[in-house]
């Protein structure tokens, strides 16, 4: 799978390393401008099976670009605003559950979230402060799956049978 922006500096590629710790999948990202931490080429596009991106005009710009290239191949919009930095927790959350509409994800998250995360920022966890607040993000991170899980549940029947 390839993710792709203009730039491929925060959220394409905190995608493409939240991927790689995930066996069965094979990520990488790239981006358009000339700025770009790696360019997105016609091979990029042709090694991609399925290729992501995070609003609607990467999607519209790829197409205009490389409309050969992307014949026959999936492109899925996320729907994710540029409003975080590389790594951000709220993103790898977002990610992960848009992502899991697409693909299988970890069954422990707990553990998924710590390997996802970078050195710098498990470092930070040890400070009294940022432990408390990183465990206010889990416990509104797992209340949210929770919540999701509820709503998916088969078991609701919602709408079903004159319910």
């Amino acid at each position: 799978m390839l993710f792709w922006l203009s730039q491929n500096k925060w959220r394409s590629l905190t995608a493409e390393k939240i991927c790689e710790k995930i066996s069965g999948y094979s990520a990488r990202s790239a981006g358009t401008e000339k700025g770009a931490r790696i360019r997105v080429t016609e091979g990029l596009l042709g090694w991609a099976d399925v290729i992501f991106v995070m609003e609607k005009k990467h999607g519209a710009r790829l197409r205009s670009k490389f409309p050969d290239s992307l014949k026959g191949k999936k492109v899925i919009c996320l729907q994710i605003s540029d409003n975080y930095r590389y790594m951000e927790p709220e993103l790898v959350e977002i990610l992960q559950a848009k992502l899991g509409l697409y693909m299988e994800m970890p069954d422990n998250e707990i553990n998924f979230m710590e390997r996802v995360l970078e050195p710098e920022l498990r470092l930070m966890l040890r400070l009294p402060r940022v432990r408390l607040l990183w465990g206010r993000f889990l416990e509104t991170f797992w209340t949210r799956v929770r919540v999701r899980r509820e709503f998916q549940s088969p078991s609701l029947n919602c709408g079903r049978n004159g319910n």
